[in-house]
């Protein structure tokens, strides 16, 4: 090979070289970029959901337990809270209340009573509940809850059970839908509540005219009673 040739050889050689680290750090230098991108949008997530509205549910007995024009029906209390930083907008709230299961015909015996597990039905009634939020919303229903504000108001939960027979607990589900400025996303706050006799072992009479406050126990329902986005 003469001089000339082993020096344009070189020469393409050295080329070679440098287009490679030349791709190499435009590989490395957009790696940098959408990690950089990454850390940015993360950061800017971070800071909205921190920044973002939190409604708190709480739900207090009140009753009583009676029937009006359209069933059975339960009085309760319900508190809303906006611990959050920013104002929740399109705040809604619906609350049903169902059977744990269907009644029995006659008491229980005294040595007690079993029914089905209700955790499916209780989900269903969970999604039933805030799509009535849905459907209040697109009538323009809905309020505006500020940082550190709160709402102590009182809701009646129907429930079309049957007028007669005998039910082991009821469950009130309660659900609060709110938006963020700036955010198509609709939140909610779930709570679940038990409702049942005082007494060990009691059913609740549907053939009752009504039931005292002070004969009925309201409270959280262990299994999925509690859910927030």
């Amino acid at each position: 090979m003469s001089e000339g040739g082993a020096r344009r050889h070189w020469l393409d050689y050295v080329a070679v070289w440098v287009a490679l680290f030349a791709m190499i750090g435009s590989l490395l230098s957009a790696g940098a970029s959408w990690y950089q991108f990454k850390a940015s949008r993360d950061q800017l997530s971070s800071m909205k959901f921190d920044q973002r509205p939190w409604v708190s549910l709480d739900l207090k007995p009140q009753g009583p337990f009676e029937k009006d024009d359209s069933g059975w029906v339960y009085t309760f209390a319900y508190d809303l809270s906006n611990v959050g930083r920013s104002p929740a907008f399109n705040v809604v709230f619906s609350s049903m209340m169902i059977p744990m299961a269907p009644p029995f015909d006659a008491p229980p015996p005294s040595s007690g009573y079993s029914y089905p597990d209700p955790s499916a039905a209780v989900r269903r009634a969970i999604k039933d509940t805030c799509q009535q939020n849905e459907a209040l919303r697109a009538r323009g229903v809905g309020d505006i809850l500020f940082p550190n504000s709160q709402q102590n108001l009182h809701w009646k939960a129907h429930s079309q059970v049957s007028t007669k027979g005998y039910l082991p607990a009821l469950a009130v589900v309660a659900c609060v839908s709110y938006q963020f400025s700036g955010d198509p996303a609709v939140h909610e706050t779930v709570r679940v509540f038990d409702l049942e006799r005082r007494d060990y072992g009691q059913t609740i009479h549907v053939d009752d005219f009504g039931i005292l406050p002070q004969d009925l126990v309201f409270f959280p329902y262990l299994i999925d009673g509690f859910s927030a986005n």
